[in-house]
Order: structure tokens, then sequence, then C-alpha cells
């Protein structure tokens, strides 16, 4: 087996960047889903924008430029594209492409804490240079938010450790309790949004997504202590890895010629030459064979599926046609997790040792099971599909 294509997220959310390479960090790929929107409420506070609650993302495309120097900060450019059949509703001062550093100078940007899934970390709140870029192609007031050095800590269970049940380990009350409330108001004001499934169909996906508050320069609040910050903006993982002989057999339970476009399911690694679909459930480890020496990824849990997987990336909206098939097709024989049982699974969350930062990866590289596991892992984030 090898690597088929690799895909970073420079703003979760937004559509990917195809890469021939990407270097392995501690939290993921070196620059993956460091960026991410905020939805700005009426009340002053915010929602994550996540691509369940809000399809309009993904009419957004991004590419990156790596920095070429000490001196040179990258960019990345987003580019809008219309929902098919229409412009740019009249707006000829919204340019359809803005670029955006790759490393931002965080100097003088106003805090945030963003709460992920119970699991909350700081960002940077970008400015108004670029949020009111966004905003004008949302058609609403959102927010551009940057990671920085900070991370978020992983809830579900791991070899190492078992899982770790909200603000568990923190030294501070305030970011746990913040997260609980903030997650219960944001998952109640989001159901509405996904008519697809309904209120339901939120919370299956969601549960608790969470949102951001303004961090007061002058306040003595300190933020959790988080032991280890191994996640961005992601979900739930550093990685997610899904096998191409499994979107093979998935697209053809779709009618006709119709092929499901792999980055619905937001994968960092697509692997081929798997000789049977679904193998990748029964995978604990895999070994890349890089240039340098070997990239050993643990592979922990399964990523259910959401109605994200059913947008129509040409409209910006849950799709209509074949586009709106995808779910259901999987309804009847992938809900293998007892631990989201309404959910289908396709992809493995992976983590990388702390040995492998700093190598990097391409495609075409060599990939081999190294352990197998001989039941299917259970999901176990607690708050995500009724954990």
């Amino acid at each position: 087996m090898k690597i088929s294509q690799i895909y970073q997220y420079p703003i979760k959310a937004l559509r990917p960047t195809s890469n021939s390479t990407a270097t392995i960090t501690a939290q993921g790929f070196k620059y993956d889903r460091r960026y991410m929107l905020l939805h700005v409420q009426p009340d002053g506070s915010f929602k994550n924008v996540h691509v369940a609650n809000y399809p309009e993302a993904t009419l957004f495309t991004t590419s990156m430029t790596e920095p070429a120097g000490e001196d040179d900060r990258g960019t990345i450019t987003v580019t809008y594209n219309p929902p098919k059949g229409e412009e740019l509703k009249g707006k000829p001062d919204a340019p359809a492409t803005l670029t955006i550093p790759l490393v931002p100078d965080m100097t003088g940007l106003k805090q945030l804490e963003v709460i992920m899934h119970q699991s909350p970390t700081r960002a940077y709140e970008m400015g108004s240079e670029y949020s009111a870029w966004f905003s004008k192609h949302f058609r609403f007031e959102v927010i551009l938010a940057y990671l920085g050095p900070h991370g978020r800590e992983v809830l579900m269970s791991r070899p190492e450790r078992p899982r770790r049940e909200k603000g568990q380990g923190s030294n501070a009350t305030t970011a746990s309790t913040g997260s609980w409330l903030s997650s219960i108001t944001s998952l109640t004001n989001s159901l509405p949004s996904i008519p697809f499934l309904g209120r339901l169909g939120g919370f299956l996906w969601s549960g608790w997504a969470g949102g951001a508050t303004r961090i007061d320069p002058g306040s003595s609040t300190q933020h959790a202590d988080v032991p280890d910050p191994e996640l961005t903006f992601a979900d739930c993982a550093a990685y997610l890895v899904v096998s191409a002989t499994s979107l093979d057999e998935l697209s053809s339970r779709i009618p006709g010629d119709y092929n499901v476009d792999v980055t619905k399911f937001r994968p960092n690694l697509i692997v081929e030459g798997c000789a049977l679909p679904w193998d990748e459930d029964f995978w604990g480890e895999m070994t890349i064979a890089t240039d340098s020496s070997p990239v050993t990824m643990s592979l922990e849990q399964n990523c259910a599926r959401c109605p994200s997987i059913n947008i129509d990336y040409s409209t910006g909206a849950p799709g209509k046609g074949l586009d709106g098939q995808v779910l259901k097709s999987m309804q009847r024989d992938r809900r293998v997790d007892r631990g989201a049982k309404w959910n289908p699974v396709f992809g493995r969350y992976g983590f990388t040792t702390k040995s492998d930062i700093g190598k990097m990866v391409k495609i075409g590289d060599e990939v081999q099971v190294t352990r197998r596991i001989e039941e299917r892992t259970r999901f176990d984030w607690p708050g995500i599909y009724g954990n």
C-alpha cells in the first residue's frame, strides 16, 4: 500500500489544499486547521463554524505557499466560489480572493477562548481586514481566529491513558465550567440550522460543539492547563486516514457514474492498495516509509460520519441529487461503532509519536499495517454521539 493523496485544511471547514508532501508535528500536519471561523451571535458570543452547521463554508477553496525563509510568513489564498448559477450578488467591493499569512504576526492581537467538543484553547482574533471579507461572502458577521502556539486536549481514550472527562486534570475551573455552559448554548442554537436531520441529526453530529469568548487582557483567570496539547482545530485527532479501496466501494453504491468526493470526509491521508474495503476498521497502527526514517502512526478510534458528507460543494447546501445520498448509502452496514451507533463509520483517527516530529511524508510513500486489532474500537469522546 502507499499514500495516494495528502490534504491539509489551513482554515477549518473550508475546502482543503492538496499537497505532494507534508511535515509531521505534535498536532498533526504543520499547517493543518490552525485557523477557524467564528459566527458572531446577536449577544456578542461566538459559534464555531463547522461544515455540518454551515454548509456554505464549502464554497471557499484554499491554496498554500509555505514560507521560503526566516522572514517569509507564507500565504494562504482563499477563493470564494459563488453557488452554481449565481454571481457575487452584486458585491463588486468584495473581491473573490483573499490572502492570509500562513504564519501571522500575533503582536497586539486580541485573544479568545475557543471551546470545541468540551476541549478549550486560546486563539487570536485576526482583525477586521480578514473578518470583513469573510462576512461579506457568508452574509453574516464572522471573525477569523488563529490558534498560535496553543492546543487542545484529546478527551477520548488512548492506549496510554483512559478517557478524560471535560476539564479533568485542569488547574482552572473557569475554563471547564465555560466549556459546559457555552457548549449547551451552542448546541441549542445550532440545531435548527441542520434541516436534513433536524434536532436529532444535529445532536448526533456535534454533541457539544462549543463556542468562544473574548478574554479580558486584565483578567486574572488562568487558562486550563492542557497536559498534552495534541490538537489544533481538528475535531478529535491529529490525523485522519481513509482507504481509497473503501472510497471506491462506497462510490459503487451510488447510482450511475457518481464518484464520492473524498474531501467530503476531511481526511489528511488517503492510502491506496488495500485488498479489501473497510479493512482499515481493524488497523491499530501503520508505518509510513519516508525518505528519512519511518513514521509510526497509531490509529486509535473510528471516525463516525454526520450529514456534512451530503453537502453539494457546487451550491454550498445539502445535496438534492446524488450528493444527498452518500450518508444514506452507508447507513445499512457501516454503523459499526458501539460508541456512535446511529452514525456510519469511515476512516481512522491517528496520532504520531514525538520521535516523528519534523519528518516529511509524501505521495508515493509505502504504507504497512504494523498492528491489527481483533475487534473494532469504540468511540468515547465525552459528549459526542451520546458518550
